[in-house]
């Protein structure tokens, strides 16, 4: 699962600022994560849940004189009944959340781009360093990889659509000269920066930074 987030995070940011009065070294990277790692949580602890009560009702069919057809072996990480769930030994989803600026070092490094290209969400273009969403054009970005120990089925999963790229040559050449500007001034220049989003038009008129958000980053 590829998260990302667009402008619409803000006003939950700033709000979340303003009622814990806490700001960290890169507060609007510290909330993301918090806001995902929260709602993984949550969301895990709903299917153990789910999972517990599953599996109390297959013991009181067994109970009963069922036959136990549902039972698929009944080993650990195996799905059972029908579930696309992998339980564990707490009855929990087997998952790892992997963020953008993991580093190498830390055996948890993924190429965000690279996932978001392959989930059919974003077009990435190695030329230009940058992935380009038919949507939200470069006014997006990816926080997370959620990996789950699951097998995905076209029943309820269906193989995402490898994105072409939705640029014209002539923004290409635009933007990669932009990049090699950018990659000269070590990717610190905010002005760079900014115009090398701009000359995307795709998604500029609905969602384009503005005001204090605009500020924050550049």
């Amino acid at each position: 699962i590829v998260v990302g987030s667009t402008h619409l995070f803000w006003e939950h940011f700033v709000k979340y600022l303003n009622e814990t009065k806490v700001i960290t070294r890169d507060p609007v990277d510290d909330y993301c994560k918090n806001v995902i790692l929260n709602v993984v949580k949550e969301v895990l602890d709903d299917v153990a849940t789910e999972r517990c009560s599953e599996s109390e009702r297959e013991s009181e069919h067994r109970e009963a004189g069922g036959d136990g057809n549902g039972d698929a072996g009944g080993g650990e990480g195996e799905s059972r009944g029908g579930s696309i769930s992998v339980i564990n030994k707490n009855g929990g989803l087997k998952c790892e959340v992997r963020f953008y600026n993991d580093s190498p070092m830390t055996g948890k490094f993924v190429h965000v781009q690279t996932a978001g290209h392959v989930a059919g969400v974003a077009y990435y273009d190695p030329s230009l360093m940058w992935s380009i969403s038919p949507t939200y054009g470069l006014w997006f970005v990816f926080r997370a990889v959620i990996i789950l120990d699951i097998l995905p089925s076209p029943t309820w999963l269906p193989i995402p659509s490898i994105p072409t790229s939705p640029l014209t040559e002539q923004t290409i050449q635009k933007m990669q000269q932009l990049t090699q500007k950018a990659i000269k001034q070590n990717w610190t220049d905010p002005v760079t920066l900014l115009e090398l989003r701009d000359a995307c038009e795709i998604g500029k008129d609905q969602w384009r930074y503005q005001g204090e958000l605009l500020n924050y980053f550049y």
